[in-house]
């Protein structure tokens, strides 16, 4: 077939270089001339942390809340009894 592998052209100069500039200009030009490549990879790695931290967080600040309600209750009941009693 005629059709060429994909090369890609980051190097580990390259990332260090454009990491630089977006840390000292923080621009949209300096993200702009970080090349296609590593705007690609920027995206997707941040897609795919998303991905993964998504329902992590999700579900674990649902467990705090259902915890804090459930103790909340359980204190509200504690009052209540003890203050049938006077």
């Amino acid at each position: 077939s005629g059709k060429d592998p994909v090369v890609y052209t980051v190097t580990f100069s390259g990332i260090e270089k454009a990491t630089v500039a977006m840390l000292t200009q923080g621009d949209f030009h300096a993200f702009v001339s970080m090349g296609r490549e590593m705007i690609v990879a920027f995206f997707a790695a941040g897609a795919l942390w998303a991905a993964v931290m998504t329902p992590l967080v999700y579900f674990g600040v649902k467990m705090m809340i259902v915890r804090y309600r459930t103790y909340r209750n359980r204190r509200f009941r504690q009052r209540r009894v003890s203050a049938g009693d006077r």
